[in-house]
């Protein structure tokens, strides 16, 4: 099993304070006003438990909670989704559903299973029902590594490594794909301005999750018709 050196940058983005801020232009919306430095609230060199899981999964890129407890995660280069028992590290089930490809995001939501492919195209894989493809404004250029939840919205996000889309320059993105009307923002919910996030190292978000505590306490606010924002936690490896 595979374990990589990471270099992790922890952004905590304290985006605004609920407060009269609506009149802001929608270029300075979607960008976090402030950012922290901060020690990582977890030992992540001293793991609670290590799954020895299957060669099969030479390069697992994605990771999910189902109900029953099991992880379901992706192979990189394979359209197929992997149901792991974290007792054995066992795979107990295997659902094909695409050819190859670079997939790097699953999520479970609400009984479907949602996979997204580096170049910004998501997979909609639910039993019992015919697969959907939805293919975003987003291209390969953009990296689209990260896949997160966020039950607060309602929405998935997605998380560009590289190329923010559109003519933005400057800025890490996350945009907000809305699973219900099948459709996502043109424009980020979410900007990082790397004047503020990048080190020695470049901050390259390979992964995005809502924090499910600071998600259930944070205040939330709708500004120039968008999604409302949560302090999210972000972080980043160099490769």
């Amino acid at each position: 099993m595979p374990f990589f050196n990471l270099s992790l940058l922890l952004a905590l983005f304290g985006l605004a304070a609920c407060a009269d801020q609506a009149d802001r232009a929608p270029a300075e919306a979607g960008t976090a006003s402030s950012t922290s430095e901060a020690a990582i609230p977890y030992r992540v060199d001293a793991p609670d438990a290590v799954i020895v899981h299957s060669e099969v999964l030479e390069e697992a890129s994605a990771l999910t909670v189902l109900p029953n407890g099991h992880l379901a995660t992706l192979h990189d280069e394979e359209g197929v989704i992997f149901e792991i028992d974290p007792a054995t590290g066992d795979i107990v089930n295997e659902t094909a559903f695409e050819g190859p490809g670079d997939f790097e995001g699953l999520e479970w939501v609400d009984g479907v299973f949602w996979a997204l492919r580096s170049d910004g195209t998501l997979f909609r894989v639910a039993e019992g029902e015919p697969m959907q493809v939805f293919q975003t404004h987003l291209t390969e250029d953009s990296d689209t590594e990260g896949l997160g939840w966020d039950p607060t919205t309602g929405r998935l996000l997605i998380a560009c490594k590289e190329d923010p889309g559109g003519e933005l320059q400057g800025v890490r993105a996350v945009y907000a794909f809305d699973p219900e009307e099948k459709i996502m923002d043109a424009f980020p919910a979410l900007m990082l301005p790397r004047d503020r996030v990048d080190t020695d190292e470049e901050f390259r978000p390979s992964a995005i999750a809502v924090h499910p505590i600071r998600a259930s306490g944070t205040c939330s606010r709708r500004a120039a018709g968008r999604s409302p924002w949560l302090t999210r936690s972000v972080f980043s490896r160099a490769l």
